[in-house]
């Protein structure tokens, strides 16, 4: 059974892949996948964005990822000095790097290389140091314990209040 290997924004973007994996022989299928309901009004006068789903063997998996490393390698070496990620700034690259899911796997190479050539550090490692982390909560400052305090006050005070209206009757 086939399952999803990867995405692309259209099939042009996917047909280098996928003519190297009609070269090799391997067996895969394409699907549209928009993911949208029939009627979203979030998109009103936008279309929904397709993707083209690249369906592969479980078991060629590991060989279509080879294959595509070595297309990868191979369109580096011929791309185009007017390559869009040619005008991302270095902070643009990092996030692109660290959120390399949502781009293609020839823009994560890319970006690699432009921010290695820049003098950044790319490992793994440097990278999950720079993976924003959840703030630690606020600390309670001490004018919102006075305020909690005079709530609590005021709250005793006009019970006592009410008491002593409902006593006096």
């Amino acid at each position: 059974m086939l399952q999803p290997y990867c995405s692309y924004a259209s099939s042009a973007a996917a047909q280098p892949l996928l003519a190297v994996l009609d070269q090799h022989g391997i067996a895969y299928q394409t699907h549209i996948d928009s993911s949208q309901p029939g009627f979203d009004p979030t998109f009103a006068y936008n279309a929904p964005q397709a993707q083209l789903v690249l369906l592969v063997d479980p078991a060629d998996r590991a060989r279509v990822a080879r294959l595509e490393q070595e297309l990868n390698q191979a369109l580096l070496a011929q791309v185009s000095p007017d390559h869009y990620l040619f005008t991302f700034s270095p902070d643009e690259l990092l996030e692109l790097v660290l959120h390399a899911g949502e781009w293609t796997s020839f823009d994560v190479l890319l970006a690699h290389q432009l921010l290695q050539q820049q003098g950044y550090d790319t490992s793994p490692a440097a990278l999950s140091a720079r993976v924003p982390h959840s703030p630690p909560p606020p600390a309670r400052s001490h004018m919102q314990v006075w305020g909690v305090v005079g709530r609590i006050l005021v709250a005793l005070i006009g019970l006592a209040a009410l008491y002593r209206l409902l006593a006096g009757r």
